[in-house]
Formats: structure tokens, sequence, C-alpha cells
């Protein structure tokens, strides 16, 4: 499938290696072939929500410290 979306030419980009549990691979699998973009942009997307209010990781990803801990309120998106 060629991708409707790209990056600009010369663009600069680093790898990522990580481990996800096999739904949310699915979960971007299924988002990228249901909107014909590349996982790479579904990613991108997704991080980039809290962007414009700065550091923050907004309450509805629901992330937690290493030891299953809620993270701080003051990590978090609160308006």
């Amino acid at each position: 499938m060629a991708a409707r979306t790209r990056r600009p030419k010369g663009q600069e980009t680093v790898q990522l290696h990580m481990f996800v549990r096999p739904d949310v691979r699915q979960r971007i699998q299924t988002l990228a072939e249901a909107h014909g973009v590349p996982q790479w942009a579904i990613l991108e997307a997704a991080v980039m929500v809290g962007a414009e209010h700065g550091d923050v990781i907004p309450e509805a990803w629901d992330v937690k410290t290493p030891n299953g801990d809620p993270l701080p309120i003051d990590l978090k998106k609160t308006a």
C-alpha cells in the first residue's frame, strides 16, 4: 500500500526500537491501515497530542511509574 503521508524530503529522522503489548501493536496497525497512513504517523501523532501544552502526558493516557503508581499530577495535562 502506498502511503498518502510522507515526511518532507530531507527531514531528519532517527530509529526507535521498542517492545509493546501485542494489542497495542495491533491497534497501531489497525489505525494505520484504516486511515491509509504509515505506522510512524500514528505513533508521532499520539506522542504530539500533549506537545502544544509543553512536556505533559495527557491524563487519558493513564501512564504509570515503573512501580505501578500513577504519575505525579505535575507531569499530567490538567486542562
